[in-house]
């Protein structure tokens, strides 16, 4: 009961005490009839006293009670006020209102197709980047050639280091991202050195870094050439395993057709700007002095230009990123997870070859690692990992084929018949620009139409269908190759005389569209699958090691380039096809029964791993199992007590009466 001292009448005292009490019990009722009816979320924090709630309201005990439980708490407790109070608890309510409002999160500003502007910023830096990349892996196979005077297998080779290298610094950006500096700050200074080398590829090309330009290439224009390459290529690594996963932070709550479609205008941002790349670039260098080649033609030798081009669009990408650092979402780095999660493997091997706990059961090998210093959610997580690279496994033949684009698909347009407006190397755009065009299609008609009719796309399905389409491509190519030898022939120096009319490059357009189309099955579906099936603390890592079957299909190709001469392509393309086909029908029969899963049941079973109630509710569960044992045996023994104890009274009663 509340009591209310005034300093008036006795009169109106007495009638002021009995409205107070019959006030209090009416309140009394209905804060425990609200009480009752509470959620669960509001019964979790301590019940308050009815002190509080008559001095003016229910506030959450302890400072955890914060967020969306004190929200749920206010709302489920009523404020109880006294008359005197009514007017000044409307003036709170209606405050504590505008302070709800104003503490949810402000809308995100949307740009395009639903997507945050944040994730606009990042896809405008990968377009930018991707020109770039392309403009110059375009240019510098026939500059290597041109100016630089490579054979065909020692320039086969430098491109194979190149995407090598570069793939294989991805892991590098990886660990920098998630275990020290985190994506925003990685992607920002790798972008810097990644513009150092394209400055050290546009200077040595230059006609003052000549002896006799176009003739003299000294030992500067060859290594500021490489070293330019080797900046270059560690920029991309630490670039590409972290711009892909910040387009996926910047979505909230998203489903899983939301994450597909980002990533598919991520691929569309990635093959505008190759397309764009591959297109001007080589116009560029159609200028300058003319150099005669050994076959009685010419060439233009003004590459600088072409260098120069990329340098220019991608210090642009770098002003939009910085312009957007503000707006994005970037998870914190959480320590050094590649070498705790190296050290956890280890243990759990030593663990298991000397069977420690042996009466343990272990569901996964990574079990035995289970300690305090490697707890079951990181455990966990670890167990993710592996699960998403054993998709990995297959990628490395199919960027082998891939690869063949940008190296000897280029050589063979060589051999062919072309306009006089159009170049070798400029009818890679064709790969880009069926991509451009493809995306929405498929985005907006194709995989929605399919849902309607019943077909669901699982992601091995669609992998299995790139891998598949990528062989069909090449299986094109090595009949292209065969009519190309039947109308003619190559000298020992690889110069290809032609004996009747040429193969007409356009041909060249069926294996593109192959590979085009493969990639929005296999290329889009990986870079999807890599985020959503990793562990938030471990996406950079999980998105390198995907990049790092590219440096392994670049290894292969650095193993047969040596062999890799244009009378042998015919041979080569069709091992291409079969191996592709061949791994395609392994993959799917390995991984047909693989359960994707969400990114909502990634950490809701986190949840469940870290979740100290569930854990003390089987404590509690098991004590009280025992405790119900003990009771039944103490039962059982007292009522064997206490027939012996009166069978000896009968007794000692017995001998008395004797």
């Amino acid at each position: 009961h509340t009591h209310t001292h005034t300093h008036t009448h006795t009169h109106s005292l007495t009638n002021t005490h009995t409205h107070t009490h019959a006030c209090a019990r009416t309140s009394f009722r209905n804060i425990m009839s609200a009480i009752a009816q509470t959620p669960s979320a509001a019964k979790a924090t301590p019940r308050p006293s009815m002190e509080d709630v008559a001095l003016g309201g229910v506030e959450p005990v302890g400072a955890a009670a914060t967020g969306a439980a004190a929200a749920t708490e206010k709302a489920a407790l009523p404020t109880i006020v006294l008359p005197d109070a009514a007017a000044a608890s409307d003036e709170a309510s209606v405050a504590g209102a505008s302070d709800s409002a104003s503490s949810e999160d402000a809308p995100v500003r949307t740009f395009m197709a639903g997507m945050p502007l944040s994730a606009f910023f990042i896809l405008s830096v990968e377009f930018c980047e991707r020109f770039a990349f392309y403009a110059l892996t375009t240019v510098y196979s026939t500059y290597m050639v041109d100016m630089l005077n490579f054979s065909v297998p020692q320039f086969n080779l430098v491109a194979n280091l190149f995407t090598f290298f570069a793939y294989g610094c991805a892991v590098v950006g990886a660990i920098l991202a998630d275990s020290y500096w985190g994506k925003a700050k990685t992607v920002a200074l790798m972008a810097v050195v990644y513009m150092a080398g394209l400055g050290f590829v546009t200077v040595s090309s230059a006609p003052f870094s000549y002896d006799d330009f176009p003739y003299g290439p000294n030992a500067w224009t060859i290594s500021g050439f490489f070293v330019g390459l080797v900046l270059v290529g560690f920029g991309t690594g630490g670039i590409k395993s972290n711009v892909s996963t910040m387009v996926g932070d910047q979505l909230k709550n998203a489903t899983d057709e939301q994450f597909e479609r980002v990533f598919r205008y991520f691929y569309l941002a990635i093959n505008a700007g190759a397309l764009l790349g591959i297109l001007i670039a080589p116009f560029l260098h159609h200028f300058g002095p003319e150099k005669p080649t050994d076959s009685d033609g010419s060439i233009n030798t003004s590459y600088y230009w072409s260098f120069l081009l990329p340098t220019g669009m991608f210090a642009v990408g770098i002003a939009v990123f910085f312009a957007g650092m503000h707006l994005y979402v970037v998870p914190k780095p959480t320590g050094s997870i590649v070498v705790r999660g190296c050290r956890a493997g280890v243990l759990a091997v030593r663990n298991r070859r000397a069977r420690v706990n042996r009466d343990a059961t272990r569901e996964h090998w990574l079990d035995w690692a289970e300690s305090a210093e490697y707890p079951a959610t990181f455990l966990h997580d670890l167990k993710l990992v592996f699960k998403a690279c054993r998709v990995f496994c297959m990628f490395p033949i199919y960027w082998v084929l891939y690869n063949q684009l940008q190296t000897n698909m280029v050589l063979q347009g060589t051999f062919m018949e072309l306009p006089s407006w159009l170049t070798a190397d400029q009818l890679q755009i064709i790969d880009p620009l069926f991509l451009v065009c493809l995306i929405p299609v498929f985005d907006r008609f194709i995989f929605p139409g399919l849902r309607k009719l019943g077909f669901e796309l699982s992601a091995i399905t669609r992998l299995t269908a790139g891998f598949f389409l990528a062989a069909s491509g090449f299986i094109a190519a090595g009949l292209i190759q065969m009519e190309i030898a039947r109308r003619g022939a190559w000298d020992d120096d690889g110069n290809y005389t032609a004996t009747e009319a040429k193969v007409s490059i356009w041909w060249q357009v069926l294996p593109e569209c192959f590979i085009a189309v493969s990639e929005i099955f296999a290329s889009i579906t990986a870079l999807e699958f890599a985020y959503t099936q990793a562990p938030h603390t471990m996406r950079s890592i999980v998105m390198s090691l995907f990049l790092l079957t590219n440096a392994a299909a670049s290894a292969i190709g650095i193993a047969i380039s040596p062999a890799m001469i244009p009378q042998r392509y015919t041979m080569f393309f069709f091992i291409f096809a079969g191996s592709m086909y061949a791994f395609g029908l392994l993959f799917y029969f390995l991984f047909r029964n693989f359960q994707v899963e969400t990114i909502a049941s990634h950490e809701a079973a986190k949840a469940d791993l870290e979740s100290p109630p569930a854990y003390a509710d089987c404590v509690a569960e098991e004590k009280a199992a025992a405790a119900a044992a003990a009771a039944k045996r103490n039962t059982v023994t007292s009522a064997r007590l206490s027939v012996a104890s009166r069978a000896h009274r009968m007794s000692v009663a017995s001998v008395k009466n004797y």
